[in-house]
Order: structure tokens, then C-alpha cells, then sequence
């Protein structure tokens, strides 16, 4: 079963009534379907994924202020409308089942060290032409 994104409608997140961090029961695995030949010479697939999951059942919607600026309201909008739908989809597997999402994307993110070296390609053209001294 494939996951199809439709943007038409956004809920709201639960929480829990004691304020109690919820445990996850959801998770969002990174990975691939590889299939292979059993022990009995039948084709079976397995998906392989990352070793940790994403919980998704605990996730937070992000909160949307009208004094953010128009970029972070985007972000923020389509951020809780992810969630949403991943938790929808969530809701309507039973126990022990899986389903396949298609049309998102992975990034992966380095967050960098600092550094006193000058990357020449992130100097403004205006700083490039500025005559010091």
C-alpha cells in the first residue's frame, strides 16, 4: 500500500492528559525493500532500514504565528500538515503492518564546525570588489 499526499486538510496534534511524554508506538523507517531467495527457494522481500527509527506517533506540531515571517509560516504550515498525514496513515495500519510512502524526500544535513578559512565562492560580489586599504 502507497501513501499518497493530498494537501486539502490539517488536524491537530494529541496530547497526553497527565502531560506525560507519550511512548511511541510509530516509527518512520529510512531504508529499501531488497528480495531474495528463502530457504525454500521462494522470493521473499525484506525491507532493510536504517537501525534507528523516527518515532512518529510523538511528534510535535510546530506552532504558526502570524508575527513569524512568511517563510517560517510555510515551513511551520507544511511541516504539521506532514505530520498530520504520516499520523493518519499511522492510525489505519493494525498491528504489526507496514505500508510504503512514496513522493518524499531525504536530505541529509551536515551541521558544520566553525572556521576562520574564508570560502572565496560565499564572498558578495559587493565584499570582492570593496578596496581595503
Amino acid at each position: 500500500m502507497a501513501l499518497i499526499f493530498d494537501k486539502t486538510e490539517q488536524t491537530t496534534n494529541k496530547s497526553t492528559a497527565n502531560g506525560d511524554a507519550p511512548q511511541a508506538t510509530g516509527w518512520l523507517n529510512i531504508g529499501f525493500n531488497i528480495e531474495f531467495k528463502n530457504e525454500l527457494g521462494e522470493k521473499e522481500v525484506v525491507f532493510v532500514s536504517l537501525p534507528k527509527g523516527i518515532p512518529l506517533d510523538v511528534q510535535v506540531l510546530s506552532k504558526i504565528s502570524s508575527k513569524s515571517s512568511e517563510k517560517m509560516q510555510l515551513i511551520n504550515t507544511n511541516r504539521n500538515f506532514l505530520i498530520n498525514k504520516l499520523q493518519e496513515a499511522f492510525e489505519k495500519l493494525e498491528a504489526g503492518d507496514n505500508t510504503v510512502i512514496s513522493g518524499l524526500e531525504l536530505q541529509l544535513h551536515k551541521v558544520g564546525g566553525t572556521t576562520t578559512e574564508v570560502n572565496e565562492a560565499l564572498v558578495s560580489d559587493v565584499l570582492q570588489n570593496v578596496k581595503f586599504g
